[in-house]
């Protein structure tokens, strides 16, 4: 029989061990950030274990048809859809969550990996041609250093 524990106290448990291995506040953050999009979808916080594949796949499925995502920061960009990047970021951290919770005996399987994952499209970069290197290398030659520009101040 798995222990029994809400949605919410698994990410919070799995949350705590991750700060105590000593993983960066921006992975603790995105992993909040998860938890609140998960805590939209799945009303009144329910068991964990109780939690099926296909109210997952579910999950998924509302981010990339009907979640809008309202971004804040220095410059506001409005409502906006998550990216495919966004979306695979979010199916690795609750990978994690499961991975941590059958780690823990919570749940049998991790059945996050059982869920294809989104796949970001490759944006192509076009590589420098030979003389723009070549022109970069020039302006490097007769440029001022930030402290030769302070000096002269």
């Amino acid at each position: 029989m798995a222990r029994q524990l809400t949605l919410s106290q698994a990410f919070q448990g799995m949350i705590l061990e991750k700060q105590a291995a000593g993983y960066s506040v921006h992975t603790i953050a995105e992993y909040r950030n998860t938890l609140a999009k998960v805590l939209i979808y799945f009303k009144g916080d329910p068991q964990f274990a109780t939690i099926t594949r296909t109210q997952v796949v579910g999950f998924f499925a509302w981010l990339d048809n009907e979640y809008i995502s309202k971004p804040d920061g220095v410059a506001p960009r409005g409502e906006i859809k998550l990216s495919a990047k966004s979306r695979l970021n979010i199916h690795i951290n609750l990978s994690a969550l499961w991975t941590w919770a059958v780690a823990d005996g919570y749940v049998t399987s991790n059945i996050v990996r059982t869920i294809p994952s989104p796949h970001p499209n490759q944006i192509p970069v076009d590589p420098l041609t030979t003389e723009e290197v070549v022109a970069i290398l020039k302006a490097c030659e007769t440029a001022r250093t930030y402290q030769s520009c302070q000096a002269k101040k």
